[in-house]
């Protein structure tokens, strides 16, 4: 019992830091996530607290159930027509785009530091797409005022670039541990159904909870648990069939802010909470999962 109340207090503790410190950062215009980033790293094993956290499959679901709930309110609170204007150059960037600065990082790699090809190309899957929770988080703490088209572009395709940046690190993965690559259709043909599947699923799912929103007698504190509920659900299905679950729940999220129902509002506001909440918890694990000490001695090459 004693265990559980301390865990408790810990993360109490460091959720009440999180949002005072990003408060001030506000205030001083420094990037928010950094903040809850540094938080953690302050909070783990070099740290204040000296808390000892080694484990990324815990830090990988936790991650994946945040970044769920990040993109769906960030597909909520996706217009139309900005989605309409964006769609194509953001499906390039996240497909193409994110090919070619694999290779020029992977280029570089080589060059600069010696590295075999597989290893290089590894390095460049791994760093090539944009994060969403970054880029959804900045957009929302920043208010930053760029070109409609722009900022449209940059959410959906920081939304749907992970079937490229997943299937190029493992294949990478694969090609780094056997020495050969996987023939270049069996790639674009994976790439292409993860993009058709997770559009296909998050377009089915979003109309499907527009009908039982409509449909079923359920109290408006309710609405926003089935919302979150069916995105996390959807996303493990999706994935499941090998498609994109990340896109899927961004797209469910784009039907059903773009619906007209009479609860949006009150999910929205509830979304807004839940999804400050992923936020902070994705940055501090990850902020939990570094050692400072490492980051200085790799701090050059990196």
């Amino acid at each position: 019992m004693d265990a559980a109340n301390t865990l408790i207090l810990v993360c109490g503790f460091l959720l009440v830091v999180s949002i005072l410190a990003g408060i001030i950062s506000n205030r001083l215009g420094a990037p928010i996530l950094l903040v809850f980033l540094v938080v953690g790293m302050l909070a783990g094993t070099d740290g204040v607290l000296g808390l000892s956290f080694d484990s990324p499959n815990i830090a990988f679901f936790i991650g994946s159930i945040a970044l769920v709930i990040i993109l769906f309110d960030g597909g909520m609170r996706t217009n139309p027509e900005r989605f309409r204007v964006a769609l194509w150059p953001a499906i390039s960037l996240a497909t193409i785009g994110v090919a070619l600065t694999c290779t020029l990082v992977a280029t570089t790699a080589v060059y600069l530091f010696d590295l075999p090809w597989t290893a290089a190309l590894l390095i460049g899957a791994i760093l090539s797409s944009t994060d969403a929770a970054a880029v959804f988080g900045i957009f929302q703490s920043q208010g930053l005022q760029i070109k409609e088209r722009v900022g449209a572009t940059l959410e959906i395709e920081s939304g749907s670039n992970d079937p490229m940046a997943v299937i190029l690190t493992l294949t990478m993965t694969s090609a780094a541990a056997s020495g050969e690559f996987s023939a270049w259709y069996h790639m674009v043909g994976n790439v292409a159904w993860q993009l058709a599947g997770g559009l296909a699923m998050g377009w089915l799912a979003g109309r499907a909870f527009i009908i039982a929103a409509r449909k079923l007698p359920l109290s408006f504190s309710f609405l926003p648990l089935l919302a979150i509920a069916s995105a996390v659900m959807i996303y493990a299905l999706t994935a499941f069939l090998g498609a994109s679950g990340f896109l899927a729940v961004y797209l469910m999220g784009f039907v059903i802010g773009n619906s007209r129902l009479p609860q949006l509002v009150h999910i929205l506001h509830v979304q807004d909470g839940l999804a400050w909440l992923s936020q902070i918890s994705m940055f501090l694990i990850l902020g939990l999962l570094v050692t400072p000490s490492h980051v200085v001695q790799y701090l050059p090459v990196a």
